[in-house]
C-alpha cells in the first residue's frame, strides 16, 4: 500500500498510510478536530480497509471490500 492512503481501523478510527511491510502498515491516525495527526502506530494489514481516495474522485464503489 503506498504512503497516503486513507484507511479505516478497526475500531472506525482513520488514518493515513505512512510506511508498510508485507504483515503491517505504519499509520498515522488522524485526529478530528485538530490539525495534527496522532503519532503513528503499526497495526496488522488484514484488520484494516482502504477508503476512497477524494483526490483520485474515488467513490466507495470503486474500492469495494477491498483488504489489504
Amino acid at each position: 500500500m503506498t504512503p497516503g492512503t486513507r484507511v479505516r481501523l478497526p475500531d472506525g478510527r482513520e488514518g493515513l498510510v505512512i510506511d508498510s511491510t508485507d504483515l503491517s502498515l505504519h499509520v498515522s491516525v488522524i485526529v478530528p478536530n485538530w490539525p495534527f495527526p496522532a503519532p503513528p502506530e503499526w497495526v496488522d494489514r488484514v484488520s484494516v480497509k482502504r477508503m476512497p481516495s477524494r483526490y483520485l474522485r474515488e467513490t466507495p464503489e470503486d474500492v469495494g471490500e477491498a483488504r489489504w
